[in-house]
């Protein structure tokens, strides 16, 4: 719940957080002129099947919502999604500091 908490926070403005523009649609005739909008790298071309371009908005790349609870599944695939983020990103995995999480129980 605090990770979805978290990231719904984060997109209540999504003109502070704009998408790159080519994730957005591009299934309509004229999109990339009006806004913009563009292909993405195509995975499937890619080493690994992994497309390292942005997949957040710029000031959200590096902020984690996710925390794995104490069992081994759930920290294996945090261990994987730390390995991906560094593939794509190029750079360190520094866990997000949620002491200010957002407790909607306690609002």
């Amino acid at each position: 719940m605090q990770s979805y908490y978290q990231a719904a926070k984060d997109a209540e403005h999504p003109t502070e957080h704009p998408m790159p523009k080519y994730l957005q649609s591009n299934s309509y005739k004229g999109a990339g002129k009006l806004r913009g909008a563009g292909e993405m790298i195509n995975m499937f071309d890619q080493p690994h099947n992994i497309a390292k371009q942005e997949y957040l908005p710029k000031d959200l790349i590096g902020k984690h919502y996710y925390i794995p609870a104490q069992n081994k599944n759930k920290e294996k695939l945090y261990s994987q999604y730390k390995a991906l983020y560094k593939y794509i990103y190029q750079k360190p995995f520094i866990p997000t500091d949620f002491s200010d999480h957002f407790d909607p129980f306690n609002q």
